[in-house]
């Protein structure tokens, strides 16, 4: 129940930014429809793509669910785990310290996501180490070419210290791995993860 809470609170934001970011055309993906938009959603490290679309899938019922629209196309951009995790945790380490260790994760995402979008004007949602991905994906694209103005990123419980674009972001004050993460990037001189935003409650067993 928590966890439908939690993504009918994300569902609401995006049907927000939807409106907000998005009022007025763009040229972007100008083989595209003009019409409607798409959601691209980056899951994070340790994560079955079995149970990342059905992240996806959710989040996308709950929103048409919400806002009544059917014009909003989601698609995952899947983050594959490496050596049991052991992989991700290097390349967040390394995220963490503004570099990456290689690019093949960002270009393995962008291919998958490329042949599915059919509208002009997209919404990266990048989750925990998803979120980096989101944000290297926006600038990808808009030093290729394509114009702020089409390009949006929501982050979710973020160990970054930035949205790309200017994106807003929702991470909980009592989020043990971003906190774990802030106390790291001390220890080390790395930039912090953004500020807590919203205070999710959490059940004994979640705390647990």
């Amino acid at each position: 129940m928590k966890m439908l809470n939690k993504i009918k609170y994300l569902a609401n934001i995006i049907v927000a930014t939807i409106f907000v970011v998005f009022l007025l055309p763009h040229n972007v993906f100008a083989a595209c429809s003009v019409n409607g938009y798409t959601v691209a959603y980056i899951n994070g490290i340790l994560t079955s793509e079995i149970d990342a679309r059905k992240d996806k899938n959710t989040l996308e019922s709950t929103f048409s669910y919400i806002s009544g629209r059917n014009d909003v196309k989601f698609i995952n951009g899947y983050n594959e785990s490496h050596i049991g995790g052991a992989g991700d945790l290097i390349e967040s380490a390394s995220q963490l310290l503004g570099a990456s260790v290689s690019n093949y994760d960002r270009d393995t995402i962008l291919n998958e996501i490329y042949p599915q979008i059919t509208t002009r004007k997209m919404l990266l949602v990048g989750h925990s180490q998803g979120t980096f991905y989101a944000n290297e994906i926006y600038n990808y694209l808009v030093a290729h070419g394509e114009p702020k103005g089409s390009l949006s990123v929501y982050n979710l419980a973020t160990p970054a210290s930035f949205v790309a674009g200017n994106g807003n972001y929702l991470t909980s004050e009592n989020d043990k791995i971003v906190n774990a993460v802030r106390d790291l990037a001390a220890k080390v001189s790395a930039p912090q993860p953004l500020p807590a935003n919203i205070s999710i409650p959490l059940s004994p067993e979640e705390t647990a």
